[in-house]
C-alpha cells in the first residue's frame, strides 16, 4: 500500500491510542508524512517512510514503538519524539540520508527513550541525531550524548533504486542480505528482514490525510490494526 499525499500530511493519528501501522509506505508529503498527536502507545511495523519534508512525528504521545522500520531522504528529520512524548521504543529500523537529522528526541522524553540495535547513514552536511538541542554528527557521538543505540551500526545503506521504490539491499551494503532491509546487526544479533510492503495500491488524498481520530467521551480506543489506504473513524 503507498499512499502519496497530495496534504501537507499523509497519515495523522489523533486522539487514537493503541493503532498498529504495518506494511504501508508513506513517500512526497510537503509536510510530516505520518503525525502522531495524543495518541499513545502507537505502533508502526514494517513501514517505509520517505521522501517528506518530516518521516514521522510524535506529540504528547507516549509509549509508541517504531521497529522494522525505514526512514529515508526525508528532507528535515526522520524520527522526531517532542518532549512530551516519552517512552518511545525504536530498534531494529533503518535511517537512511534524512537530510538534516536522523532522530530528534526531545528534552523531556529523554530518559524513557529506547533506541537500540538501528542503522544510520548520514548524509554529507547532515546530523545522526539532535539531543534536545545538542547535535551529534555520527554513531559515537550519539552514544555518548544519548547513552542509546549501543548496539546500532552506521555507514552506507545502499538500495539499487530507492528513488523508484526499490528496496532490496544491495550486496556489500551495510545492511548485507537477501531481500528488504535483511540484516544481522548488535549484539543481539537482531535481523532487519521484513517482506516488502505491497505497491499495488496507491491512494492520493485531495481533501486532507488518512485520518485516524477517537471519538469524544468514548473511552480508550482499542487496538486497530492499518493497513489499508481507507479514512477510519476508531
Amino acid at each position: 500500500v503507498v499512499i502519496e499525499p497530495e496534504a501537507a500530511t499523509g497519515i495523522l493519528l489523533e486522539n487514537a491510542p493503541h493503532v498498529e501501522i504495518e506494511g504501508i509506505e508513506v513517500r512526497s508529503a510537503s509536510g510530516t508524512a505520518i503525525a502522531l498527536r495524543d495518541s499513545p502507545n502507537s505502533v508502526l511495523r514494517r513501514t517505509i517512510v520517505r521522501s517528506s519534508d518530516v518521516g514521522i512525528a510524535a506529540t504528547r504521545s507516549p509509549g509508541g514503538l517504531a521497529d522494522h522500520v525505514l526512514l529515508s531522504g526525508n528532507r528535515q528529520v526522520g524520527l522526531q519524539l517532542g518532549a512530551d512524548s516519552p517512552d518511545w521504543q525504536v530498534t531494529n529500523s533503518a535511517f537512511a540520508r534524512n537530510r538534516e537529522v536522523q532522530v530528534r528526541v526531545g528534552k523531556g522524553s529523554q530518559p524513557e527513550v529506547y533506541l537500540e540495535n538501528n542503522a544510520y547513514d548520514v548524509p554529507p552536511g547532515g546530523q545522526l541525531g539532535a539531543w534536545g538541542a545538542d547535535p551529534a554528527g555520527d554513531l559515537a557521538s550519539w552514544q555518548g550524548l544519548s547513552g542509546k543505540d549501543a548496539g546500532s551500526v552506521e555507514g552506507q545503506i545502499e538500495f539499487p533504486d530507492a528513488e523508484h521504490g526499490d528496496f532490496d539491499v544491495a550486496p556489500g551494503s551495510l545492511l548485507a542480505g537477501a531481500g528488504w532491509l535483511a540484516a544481522s546487526i548488535g549484539p543481539g544479533k537482531l535481523r532487519l528482514a521484513c517482506t516488502p510492503p505491497p505497491l499495488a495500491i496507491r491512494a492520493a488524498f485531495k481533501s486532507g490525510p488518512l485520518s485516524i481520530r477517537a471519538p469524544g467521551n468514548q473511552g480508550p480506543v482499542s487496538y486497530t490494526h492499518l493497513t489499508l489506504p481507507t479514512i477510519l473513524l476508531v
